[in-house]
């Protein structure tokens, strides 16, 4: 007889939780912009823009500390067919960042953080340069800065 409420509560639970999940991935974003970052990033559940919304990637790039064991997510920007406008950014340091997981459209990878140090993901892409507003010749472009500590 008492199961009944406690089995009432359980799925009344389950149901408010699986509500608050609209079921899309962690960059999909609802709603028209009129700004097309190349690359999103998340970092201990915050997101953020890379590069400027003329879907160019800006030199200096942000710069993110990490934790040894802690992971970073990337997203690159998708043209109407569903496929990535740039490559996924490699670690220029594998020895301090990883890459781990990429998804099966190669738009989205995750980073771990594995040995202290210093890195930067880079990517094939070109980069403009903040204080001269030129792009660089350059084949590879640092998207993201990546210190990793203890």
């Amino acid at each position: 007889m008492r199961r009944r409420p406690v089995c009432v509560c359980l799925v009344v639970i389950t149901l408010a939780l699986c509500g608050c999940s609209n079921g899309q991935p962690w960059w999909y974003h609802k709603g028209v912009t009129m700004c097309g970052t190349p690359a999103l990033i998340r970092v201990a559940g915050r997101v953020k823009a890379l590069g400027n919304c003329a879907a160019m990637f800006v030199i200096p790039p942000p710069v993110v500390t990490l934790r040894v064991g802690q992971q970073l997510d990337v997203h690159v920007l998708q043209d109407s067919n569903r496929v990535p406008v740039y490559p996924l950014p490699r670690s220029a340091s594998v020895s301090v960042l990883a890459r781990v997981d990429v998804s099966a459209d190669r738009s989205t990878a995750s980073y771990r953080a594995v040995h202290p140090g210093h890195t930067a993901l880079i990517t094939r892409a070109s980069c403009l340069v903040a204080s001269t507003d030129r792009s660089t010749s350059t084949p590879w472009c640092p998207i993201l800065d990546v210190n990793v500590i203890p």
